[in-house]
């Protein structure tokens, strides 16, 4: 098996390599997901007898790299979904994976699933504050972490687009957040 390190630095990125390392992970993954739902719940539990934690220089690390991932993933995925709905047309690009999971936008892809997994420490910081935590939050991040890597290495097609767009509202949405922390205005 391809480690992650491998898959990521490999010249000209390798699909199928990456699919295969997906399924590969996919159970841990998945239980992974499962070990968040008792953790977030249990610190929520555990921190109805303590004050919340300031944490705002690593909530603005974290609105950092996410925005500046989410952008970089945004503008290099948005090309690529370009590429495909020129050349296969709209419906096209949504019913045939095409190009999209190859080379630079393939790589951001892959990079993209594996993310999820990182992803989940957002609610960390959410309990850990004492912030509300809604249902959506929680369920969006397992849903989406599954999702993601079931339909990566099933080859979906229209994932183009999902990824394309988890990107380009993530990154709105983090750099919004990564502004109001330094008390910018919108």
């Amino acid at each position: 098996m391809a480690g992650l390190m491998e898959i990521i630095t490999e010249s000209p990125f390798n699909f199928e390599a990456a699919r295969q390392y997906t399924r590969e992970i996919q159970w841990p993954a998945f239980w992974i997901s499962m070990i968040y739902v008792i953790v977030i719940f249990s610190i929520k539990a555990i921190m109805t007898n303590f004050k919340p934690f300031d944490l705002k220089p690593a909530l603005t690390f974290w609105n950092s790299w996410l925005a500046i991932f989410s952008i970089a993933g945004s503008l290099i995925t948005t090309p690529a979904l370009f590429s495909a709905i020129y050349t296969q047309g709209l419906t096209g690009s949504y019913c045939h994976s095409g190009d999209f999971f190859h080379g630079m936008s393939g790589l951001w892809s892959f990079i993209f699933c594996i993310s999820k997994i990182a992803e989940l420490g957002d609610t960390i910081l959410i309990v850990l504050r004492k912030k509300p935590l809604m249902f959506l939050h929680w369920y969006h991040h397992v849903l989406t972490l599954n999702y993601g890597f079931l339909s990566y290495m099933e080859n979906t097609a229209f994932n183009t687009w999902i990824i394309w767009l988890n990107f380009s509202v993530h990154a709105i949405m983090y750099s919004y957040y990564l502004t109001t922390s330094f008390k910018i205005p919108p």
